[in-house]
């Protein structure tokens, strides 16, 4: 039998971005807003912390068998059999600019079956995408299904950063640049979300943390797309870098994945 999300992770996920609603709510344009640089280009804001925060709180309490990985305060519980996948606020620069295109990401791997439960939150405009696998996926309570573009000059895409893109996949951008109409710039997690809601048809990003794309692949795979590693490799729970590509059909992606490794070759 196939497996199916079961609905008390469902309801927990959504508890999660309900409770992180306020808080990014609070600090979003607020002057009190205390920015960090963890790293190079890397800032963290108190916004990320007291969210995650709160998270890990509601999971130990609820769930202590459960392991957590959070971008903000580490791994916990590493050999459970569930583990919750947490980006506080995936798009903390543009969190940090007053703009409106961030959001809280929520994944659940399972040891057997993968990534089995996806939720991404815009809390400033009230748009949330979710995924659980045997459920769908939906976009505030609406059923989603990708569809293919009809032509490939009718493809959309967005580049989230173009200066650290390296040199294959800046050739393939620009390759696609010349023959569709449509390519945005930025996005983050918005990105993901639009492959599956039909905003986008595809998308490539390196540089990515487990973080940064737990939470979208149930949303795009159950929705019909597929996103894997740049090899065409399935995407598993480690740390460390990934560079992904993400389709609205596989065709789409097998069309995407061969022209990258002939670039590449």
């Amino acid at each position: 039998m196939d497996f199916i999300c079961p609905q008390e992770f469902i309801d927990l996920a959504h508890l999660l971005a309900d409770e992180a609603q306020p808080i990014a709510r609070h600090y979003f344009r607020n002057e009190d807003m205390q920015v960090e640089i963890k790293s190079a280009h890397d800032p963290v804001t108190i916004a990320d912390r007291e969210i995650e925060q709160k998270w890990r709180k509601i999971i130990q309490s609820k769930r202590p068998q459960d392991g957590i990985w959070g971008e903000e305060f580490g791994r916990i519980n590493p050999d459970a059999e569930l583990t919750w996948i947490f980006d506080p606020i995936d798009g903390t620069k543009v969190f940090t600019l007053g703009r409106a295109t961030f959001g809280c990401m929520i994944g659940l791997h399972h040891k057997q079956h993968g990534f089995i439960l996806g939720l991404i939150d815009q809390p400033i405009v009230n748009l949330r995408w979710f995924g659980a696998k045997g459920c769908g996926a939906t976009l505030n309570g609406k059923k989603l299904q990708t569809k293919a573009p009809a032509s490939a000059a009718n493809m959309r895409s967005s580049v989230n950063n173009l200066f650290r893109l390296p040199p294959a996949l800046k050739t393939l951008h620009d390759e696609l640049k010349k023959e569709i109409h449509f390519v945005a710039a930025g996005g983050d997690c918005m990105n993901y979300a639009g492959i599956a809601d039909g905003a986008l048809h595809y998308y490539f990003d390196c540089n990515q943390q487990i973080f940064d794309i737990a939470a979208a692949i149930p949303i795009i795979e159950e929705a019909g797309g597929i996103i894997t590693n740049i090899d065409g490799s399935a995407i598993e729970v480690k740390d460390g870098d990934y560079t992904v590509l993400g389709a609205c059909t596989p065709q789409l992606h097998a069309e995407l994945l061969t022209r990258y490794k002939k670039i590449a070759a």
